[in-house]
């Protein structure tokens, strides 16, 4: 499985503009179907044997990975059809890293409005980060009243305060 998704991203990433033909999106997803039905019988055989205790016998913990992949076959193969969507999400986690960090070292935000600033300052600096500009000018342009602008719902952080523009 794993090398059957390391060569659909490498599909994907030779793929003109992000987008996979249908024919290799179909082979993938057929290729994907028979992993899982080739692993799965081969688990339902080797699943333990009761030992005499009643009810629903414990799965593996590989029957029961299978089984996510089973029923999550769209949303995990969503990368290939969807060029917006990335192969994996360390990007998302590193973004929200830092607020986990912060609740971590402090015990909390402590105000509503504290939280709210502290995430728009976060995603401010994410975004500068993510259209390779300079972190510290993008602050200084920022404080001055006169940050970066990259998209229609951006923020202006000027001093203290953050203002929606």
């Amino acid at each position: 499985m794993k090398g059957l998704l390391l060569h659909a991203k490498a599909i994907k990433d030779a793929a003109l503009q992000g987008k996979v033909n249908k024919i290799h999106l179909k082979t993938i997803k057929k290729e994907y179907t028979q992993i899982i039905k080739s692993y799965k019988g081969h688990e339902m055989l080797n699943q333990p044997q009761p030992n005499g205790k009643r009810g629903r016998k414990k799965k593996t913990k590989s029957l029961r990975l299978l089984e996510v992949f089973e029923h999550k076959k769209e949303q995990i193969l969503q990368f290939i059809e969807n060029p917006i969507v990335p192969f994996d999400k360390n990007l998302a986690e590193r973004d929200l890293r830092m607020i986990k960090l912060k609740q971590k070292i402090s015990g909390c935000l402590r105000t509503f409005h504290g939280a709210e600033t502290f995430c728009r300052l976060r995603s401010y600096i994410s975004t500068v980060r993510k259209q390779q500009q300079n972190i510290m000018s993008a602050l200084k342009a920022a404080i001055n009243g006169k940050p970066i602008i990259f998209a229609q719902n951006s923020y202006a952080i000027t001093g203290l305060s953050i203002k929606r523009l």
